[in-house]
């Protein structure tokens, strides 16, 4: 077997014809045509794989602009739009509810949520801005003073009303 030699960085590798190989030519016969070669013994030939000439037609060489002309072409910005970027979601503001209840706030969970139809953790939250939490303790609490009633207890959620309809 003989050892392919290997190409310094930046240097085309000039296999067939007079085309000089592409990177991705290159990377194709590197990978497959390469490996295979030399993994069974040259496949049965003694020449080394060739890239496929499968391009409709030969690419003409771009040319690299100079710095001046890159900047030139940035500032006038017509041709390519810019990429579109993702969307961002809708922010909602933090909610700053309190852990623990002062005087005003205990006073107005015992004259307001006894008088409410439907109480659940959500509206106490909503109505006294405190954290869920606390809501479910100050339920549990107006529940022993026997002043709402239970309705629905499912680990999901309690659902309260008033004790007594009047």
């Amino acid at each position: 077997k003989q050892l392919v030699p290997r190409l310094p960085p930046g240097k085309a590798l000039q296999l067939s014809g007079t085309r000089p190989a592409c990177r991705v030519d290159r990377v194709r016969v590197g990978l497959a045509g390469w490996g295979a070669w030399l993994a069974g013994g040259g496949g049965g030939s003694s020449r080394a794989p060739e890239c496929s000439d499968n391009t409709r037609g030969t690419m003409a060489v771009k040319q690299q602009k100079s710095k001046e002309a890159k900047a030139k072409a940035a500032m006038a910005g017509g041709g390519k739009n810019k990429k579109k970027k993702w969307a961002k979601g809708k922010v909602r503001e933090k909610a700053f509810n309190m852990v623990l209840f002062d005087k005003p706030a205990y006073e107005k969970l015992l004259a307001d949520v006894p008088k409410m139809k439907l109480i659940t953790v959500a509206t106490v939250v909503e109505r006294l801005k405190v954290n869920g939490s606390l809501a479910r303790a100050a339920m549990a609490e107006l529940t022993e003073q026997g002043l709402i009633k239970c309705v629905v207890s499912h680990r999901k959620g309690l659902i309260y009303t008033r004790a007594s309809h009047a």
